[in-house]
């Protein structure tokens, strides 16, 4: 039953033509762990998603479940100073998900995130390749020191004005994997549409992880992701 708490999967099946296609989705809100409850590094029992740090040069992590806005969010703050380490989230959706992610899918993914501190780089979200996970198709980034937003498109990027650190946002992507191409908005604002992925993984497309990442803090500099509402759909 705690499976059925932490993820919440729809299957639908629409017909294209002569084809039927599935459609998958999976959430994850956090409202099955305690709260306050701080999580242990590494896979997530009984989860989709597992999570890493190696603070360096003296910096810490920290990874709790908090309540805030009237529910539950993932909390990761990083606090410099750090050489080279970070704090991850890994979502590695397994079985029906992946499966759903075919040559002529696309992958949608949505969540609200909420960035505090005075420095460091937010990954919000790397989305990786299955068969070629060093690649990621779609990278985000957030820079809590200057407040600029900018995603890859192809070798170079696209930014727009800072959002307010502090407050909640809501993240959408849609990810075309048969044009290598994507549609990324923030707050229902346009920041990308038909966009090409920064690197591609060669014949195969495949969706294989949504990762965020907080790293490059200064020292006596912190920066906090709040996460929360994470929903990816296949097969659109």
């Amino acid at each position: 039953m705690d499976m059925m708490k932490r993820f919440v999967f729809a299957l639908c099946f629409v017909f294209l033509g002569a084809g039927l296609f599935a459609q998958t989705s999976i959430r994850e809100d956090f409202e099955s762990f305690a709260s306050g409850a701080s999580l242990a590094r590494g896979k997530v029992s009984g989860s989709a998603f597992e999570l890493s740090s190696n603070p360096s040069g003296g910096g810490s992590a920290e990874i709790t479940v908090v309540e805030d806005g009237g529910s539950k969010a993932l909390k990761m703050t990083h606090t410099g100073p750090v050489t080279g380490g970070r704090t991850q989230f890994f979502y590695k959706p397994q079985g029906d998900v992946v499966n759903a992610v075919g040559l002529e899918k696309k992958v949608e993914v949505e969540f609200r995130f909420k960035v505090e501190g005075t420095n460091g780089t937010v990954s919000i979200p790397y989305m990786y390749y299955a068969s070629s996970p060093s690649n990621a198709g779609l990278t985000a980034n957030y820079n809590a020191g200057n407040g600029v937003f900018a995603v890859w498109n192809s070798g170079r990027q696209i930014t727009r004005n800072s959002f307010a650190k502090g407050e909640w946002h809501r993240f959408r992507a849609v990810l075309d994997y048969s044009s290598s191409t994507f549609d990324l908005s923030v707050d229902g604002e346009e920041v990308a549409s038909g966009a090409f992925f920064r690197q591609e993984s060669g014949s195969a497309k495949d969706f294989g992880e949504v990762r965020f990442y907080l790293a490059n803090v200064a020292d006596g500099g912190a920066v906090t992701l709040y996460l929360d509402d994470l929903t990816i759909t296949a097969g659109l």
